[in-house]
């Protein structure tokens, strides 16, 4: 098992919350990237 005695949990905390910024954006993208892909083949396959 691995010893947490030392962490701050806080500390943990505000390092996720600082990614956030960055991975949100970045997650909205890749779901918007994969439907705008997927209706591009659709479109295709029924031309």
């Amino acid at each position: 098992m691995i010893d947490l005695t030392g962490v701050e949990l806080s500390a943990v905390l505000d390092e996720v919350l600082r990614l956030v910024p960055v991975v949100l954006p970045v997650t909205i993208g890749f779901i918007a990237f994969r439907k705008g892909f997927a209706f591009i083949k659709r479109t295709l396959r029924g031309a």
